[in-house]
């Protein structure tokens, strides 16, 4: 019988309001650049008990002009040599993915570049994210889409018309398995400003799949995005100590 929840498969795995969400632990670049310290951080998740890590895929020179300077507090030439420092090269991503897989994890990635799409085809990641900053990049939604991965778009300062807008984006290129992510694009998100409503508001509109990726101090707000339908949640995971 077919389900009437809106639901999404990831590697094999129903992504819907009416089963137990899915948990994503969100690496980022909190590796800063090591491949040593990216799969100490798989074994985190896997430990935890999540369902699939995430990473974030930079090509320093995509992701900002050569002639960008530092701010005044970070120590690099530009902000090129900064982003430089958290990147991971083709064989450091085929190790970690490697360890995932043995670990039995989902890999995600946010893609920063369309550079970065074909890095991350070439080691085979399951699904893409796209990050509230690129919500309006047309061209690289398009590009994760024509891969005919899934597609998590976060709609962080997004308008709702930014957010259909996305998602119309994502299935003219191809999509068909697309999920939305609210969340509040602070670090961490002051107390009462989680606004988890909007979990409600965009499965209502978009009829898509909705999670929360939360940048909360601590995870009270989880529980209360299940009780509103979220489907997937995603917290950054640093390993003890940092």
């Amino acid at each position: 019988m077919p389900h009437d929840t809106p639901s999404i498969v990831i590697a094999g795995r129903r992504v819907a309001a009416d089963v137990p969400p899915f948990v994503i632990a969100e690496l980022g670049i909190n590796h800063a650049g090591s491949v040593d310290r990216a799969i100490a951080l798989v074994d985190a998740a896997a430990d935890a008990g999540a369902h699939a890590i995430k990473l974030q895929t930079i090509v320093a020179e995509d992701l900002v002009a050569p002639s960008c300077p530092a701010p005044a507090h970070v120590r690099a030439e530009s902000m090129v040599e900064f982003f430089r420092r958290f990147e991971l090269d083709e064989p450091a991503h085929r190790a970690v993915v490697d360890r995932a897989r043995q670990l039995g994890l989902i890999v995600m990635s946010s893609a920063f570049s369309e550079r970065a799409v074909d890095l991350l085809e070439r080691v085979g990641v399951d699904a893409y994210k796209i990050a509230s900053g690129d919500l309006t990049w047309d061209q690289l939604i398009a590009r994760c889409a024509a891969t005919g991965k899934p597609v998590v778009l976060s709609t962080g300062m997004a308008t709702l018309g930014e957010t259909r807008h996305a998602l119309e984006v994502a299935r003219l290129a191809g999509a068909r398995q697309v999920a939305l992510l609210h969340c509040v694009s602070a670090y961490p998100v002051p107390m009462g400003s989680e606004n988890l409503l909007a979990i409600h508001t965009l499965a209502e509109d978009c009829r898509v799949p909705v999670g929360l990726s939360d940048h909360g101090a601590d995870t009270f707000a989880f529980p209360l995005a299940v009780a509103l339908g979220a489907a997937l949640y995603e917290r950054h995971l640093v390993l003890e100590g940092d």
